[in-house]
């Protein structure tokens, strides 16, 4: 069963624990803790939410962005075992939360680490666009993308 809470900070560790090795080692390689980061995305969120399947977590996201932004900042972590058992069900469940916050802004922006194949097809699917920006992150670079109602 699917359930959604909201987000609290213990999710940030037991998501970090659950990453993919590659994911961590190329978040260290660019200087950058994943645990730390995660933690920053969560306190900055107007809106965080994670995403439990029979009680044990699979996803975490949010919206970063004051109320009244006409554009915010989403992020989304999947656990890997979440994907292969539940790729459909977790990608609607992105696709009503995106809709949903779409509601509320008039674009939205991501960022994935520049070169991460996995992570482009997945907000690709969502709709966003790649915008061609890179910013420096850490030693290393995210590709930023975007998503708006027109």
């Amino acid at each position: 069963m699917i359930t959604v809470v909201d987000a609290k900070t213990w999710h940030c560790g037991q998501m970090v624990r659950q990453l993919r090795a590659e994911d961590r080692d190329g978040a260290l390689a660019c200087g950058v803790d994943a645990h730390h980061e995660l933690r920053r995305r969560l306190d900055a969120s107007a809106i965080a939410r994670a995403v439990l399947i029979d009680g044990r977590l699979a996803a975490l996201g949010g919206l970063i962005g004051t109320i009244l932004a006409r554009e915010s900042w989403v992020w989304l972590v999947v656990a890997p075992w979440a994907i292969r058992r539940n790729a459909r069900a977790l990608g609607r469940l992105a696709v009503i939360y995106v809709g949903s916050f779409m509601q509320l802004r008039h674009g939205l922006y991501a960022t994935i680490f520049a070169g991460d194949i996995k992570a482009a097809r997945l907000v690709e699917f969502l709709g966003f666009k790649d915008c061609g920006e890179r910013m420096p992150h850490g030693r290393g670079e995210l590709a930023v993308w975007h998503l708006t109602r027109d």
